[in-house]
Formats: C-alpha cells, sequence, structure tokens
C-alpha cells in the first residue's frame, strides 16, 4: 500500500509542480519587472481566477470521480466524461458572457477592460483544464498526467515572459497562461477522445452534481479563508502591502504545492479504494499520522531556506514579508490536514455538511481579519488565516469521526508536535545569530533533516 501511495503521490507531485511552476519560476522576473504596485495587482488577479474557477466547476470536478469509481461500464464512463466536458464549457460561457462583467469588477475593482476578459477566459479554459486532468488521473494515465503538465509550463514560460519582457505587463503574463492551457487542454482532449463520449447524460449529471455541487458552498468558504485577508490589506492598506504579504504566501505555498494538493489529487479517489479493506480504519488513521509528519518536516524546511530564497529573488521592499512565513506555513499544515481527516463525510456522502464548518471558519476568518489587519497588518491577517483554518479542520474531523470511526494515533501526532516545536525553537537560535545567509541556511537545514530522520525511524519502527 505504502508504496502505491508514494509512487502516486510523487507522480501528482511533479504534475502539480509543473501545473503551478510557471507562476513562481516567474515571480523573479514580475517583482523585479514590475512596481509593488502592479505585482500587487496581479496578486488579486490570481485570487479572482481562482474564484471564477471555482464557479465554473461548481462541485463537477469532485463529483466526476466519485461517480467515475462507482460505475463500471465503460459507456457509462464515457459518458459520464462527455456529459461534464459539455456543462462545464457551456456554463462556463454563460459565466463569462452574461455575469462575467458584474462580477469581474466588483472582486477585481478597476481594471481594464482587456484585462478583464483575459481573466475570465483564463478561467474558463483552466475550468477544462481541471475536467481533464481528472480524466487522466481516472484513466490511471500517470505518464500522459506529467507530460501534458510539462507541456503546458514550457508553453505558459515562453509565451509569457516573450510578452511580458515586450512590454505588455499582466496583459502578456495572462495571455501565456491562456494559450498553454488552451493548448495542452486541446492536447488533453486528443489523447483521451476514444474514453469520452458526446452524448448527454442527466441522469449521470444529476448524480454527479448531487454529489459534487453541495461542496461548491464549501468550496466559496474556503475562497474566503485563501483570499480575504489579500482584499482586507487592499482595504485597510495599498497594493504595495497586497503585494509584499502575497509574494511571502508564494513561498509558503509551496508546502501545498509540493505536499498537500498531490496528496489530495491521489487521496480524492484513493480513500474510496482504501473503504473497502477490512483494515480500512487503521490504514486511513496511519496514512494521516505520515501526512502529518512529511507535512511538518517540509515546513520546517521551507522556513529554512526562505531567507535565501528572499536573498535571491526578492527586492528590498519585499524584505518585510518574511516575518509572516512561519505563520502561514502553520495556516497550511492545519488547512492540509483537513484532506486526510474528511474520511467520514467523504465515504459516507454527506457532503452536505461541509459548509457548515466551511462557513463557520470562513466568518471566523473574515471577522478576524477586519479585528487583526488595522492593528498588526500582515502578521493579523496571517495569524487569522491559522485561527481559521485550525476551526475548520477541526469541524472536519469532529463531524467525520461522528460517522466513521478512525483510531487516530494521539501519541504519535504528540510525538510529530513536540519534533516541531523543537526544530522550530533551532530554526530560530540560528536566525538570531549573525551567521551569513548561506552558513545560516545550511545549519537550518541540517538541524531539520536531522530532526526529520529521527521522527522517520520512529515513525517506521512503530509501523
Amino acid at each position: 500500500m505504502w508504496r502505491d501511495i508514494f509512487k502516486a503521490n510523487l507522480t501528482y507531485a511533479i504534475g502539480s509542480l509543473a501545473n503551478s511552476a510557471t507562476l513562481f519560476v516567474l515571480i523573479p522576473y514580475l517583482v523585479k519587472g514590475l512596481s509593488a504596485q502592479e505585482y500587487g495587482l496581479w496578486s488579486l488577479i490570481e485570487v479572482v481566477v481562482l474564484l471564477l474557477n471555482m464557479l465554473i466547476l461548481s462541485g463537477l470536478d469532485i463529483g466526476v470521480l466519485r461517480e467515475y469509481s462507482n460505475a463500471t461500464d465503460p459507456a457509462h464512463r464515457a459518458r459520464l466524461m462527455g456529459t461534464v466536458l459539455m456543462v462545464v464549457a457551456v456554463w462556463g460561457l454563460v459565466l463569462i458572457l452574461i455575469g462575467g462583467l458584474a462580477i469581474a469588477p466588483a472582486i477585481a475593482g478597476d481594471i481594464a477592460p482587456a484585462t478583464r476578459w483575459l481573466v475570465l477566459a483564463v478561467a474558463w479554459i483552466e475550468g477544462l483544464w481541471s475536467i481533464g486532468l481528472n480524466i487522466l488521473r481516472t484513466q490511471e494515465r500517470a505518464r500522459s498526467f506529467i507530460m501534458l503538465s510539462l507541456a503546458r509550463l514550457v508553453i505558459f514560460m515562453a509565451v509569457a515572459v516573450g510578452l511580458v519582457s515586450t512590454g505588455h505587463g499582466i496583459n502578456g503574463a495572462l495571455i501565456g497562461r491562456l494559450a498553454a492551457t488552451l493548448i495542452s487542454t486541446a492536447a488533453i482532449l486528443g489523447v483521451t477522445w476514444r474514453t469520452i463520449s458526446p452524448r448527454f447524460d442527466l441522469p449521470v449529471l444529476q448524480r454527479t452534481l448531487r454529489y459534487g455541487l453541495p461542496l461548491l458552498p464549501s468550496n466559496l468558504a474556503v475562497y474566503l479563508m485563501v483570499a480575504s485577508d489579500r482584499y482586507v490589506l487592499q482595504h485597510f492598506g495599498t497594493l504595495e502591502t497586497v503585494a509584499v504579504y502575497s509574494f511571502a504566501y508564494k513561498i509558503a505555498s509551496l508546502l501545498e504545492l509540493g505536499v498537500t494538493r498531490p496528496f489530495s489529487i491521489d487521496w480524492a479517489t484513493r480513500r474510496f479504494k482504501i473503504a473497502k479493506a477490512s483494515n480500512a480504519p487503521s490504514q486511513y488513521a496511519r496514512i494521516f499520522t505520515v501526512y502529518l509528519a512529511i507535512a511538518v518536516g517540509c515546513a520546517l524546511m521551507i522556513m529554512s531556506v526562505a531567507p535565501a530564497i528572499y536573498r535571491l529573488v526578492a527586492p528590498p521592499a519585499y524584505q518585510a514579508g518574511i516575518q509572516v512565513i512561519p505563520i502561514l506555513l502553520l495556516a497550511y499544515v492545519f488547512s492540509g490536514i483537513a484532506h486526510p481527516l474528511n474520511v467520514g463525510i467523504m465515504i459516507k456522502d454527506r457532503t452536505r455538511a461541509l459548509p457548515i464548518a466551511s462557513w463557520g471558519a470562513a466568518l471566523l476568518c473574515l471577522a478576524l481579519n477586519y479585528w487583526w489587519i488595522p492593528q498588526y497588518g500582515m502578521v493579523g491577517a496571517a495569524w487569522a488565516t491559522v485561527v481559521a483554518y485550525a476551526a475548520w479542520s477541526g469541524g472536519i474531523a469532529w463531524m467525520s469521526l461522528q460517522l466513521y470511526h478512525i483510531p487516530y494515533s494521539l501519541r504519535e501526532q504528540g510525538v510529530i508536535i513536540l519534533l516541531a516545536v523543537i526544530g522550530y525553537a533551532g530554526l530560530w537560535l540560528v536566525d538570531q545569530s549573525a551567521l551569513p545567509t548561506l552558513v545560516a541556511t545550511g545549519l537550518k537545514c541540517s538541524w531539520t533533516g536531522v530532526l526529520c530522520v529521527g521522527g522517520g525511524y520512529r515513525l517506521w519502527m512503530s509501523t
């Protein structure tokens, strides 16, 4: 089992990093080539695309995984994929052509019309791209998943850098993103067209929506937790503040890209496969412990290298953001554990319970942002995110355990938390020294590596 999980997560980690790497590779150029105000606007555009993509997908990207796992007939699966693709394509166009003009200004402010339409087009094509990736995942076509993700990365970089460097600014980056996703989505359809039926199947759509649509309110609540701090920071501050905070957020999100996202991609289908095993509860408990250990270790490693990344990439104006990286990494740890903890809700088809935890945490996050940001600025925003994600994952865990009991090992999780505290203390002590950045980074990475090896050995011996 562990070999399969590791192999799947490694595959999806490569694909996930390829799908998101361009936004990171472009960062050094954007933060140096654009003013802080322009980069702040770019950061807001990114979260706008995220929101529009959620609205376009409307939970169908998750519902299709559940329906596909329940189906055994190839013809049924082909109709499922064709139906979902058609619905996402049509609904996306409706959202862009009818609702887009009202939605985009409300959530992105006064942006140029050309930029607004590019944002809407990017969100639409990325919705189709998400469904295409799910087709590859359900069919376990790992090689195609990686190759097409890497192809999108190369095209994105070539077009975006070329257009930005010739003076097209933010629009150039958006055109690169649009072109790369459009070409890659067409390639996915070319690879999988034999397994997709163009027949519209209303009963299949109804079952898929019945499972996935209740996730939309939950996803929108999560969006508030992810993006509300940027909007509130802009309200009480400036786009320059948003830029500094967003750059720190990018560094911290390496944990999400390298650990949480690949795990969640594989977990979306694996949790249903494990449910059929006789020892499923113990498997779920073990996977959660291993996930937590890996997430904590990677968070400590990102903290170790963050100052070096700032020194290499960020202009002096961005240096203030480094103080919130440990806080944001803690938020990402709390956010990530919601995935292995949501077993009961998902396998018992109680997705309607998710909005309860999600909206409670989202409203808490929004209230804390308005309370703490005026007083503490970026630090207040980061801690509001931590508290909200802790409440969210805690609520999901509690509801899931009411539906399906899992014997989580509090002792093992306590050991992981203790090692995390010891690890952070060591990093803090090194930061207090006057050592050169390279030497300090080496010491911190070595310290983190020793703790990870020791903690990993402890977990392995207890398996």
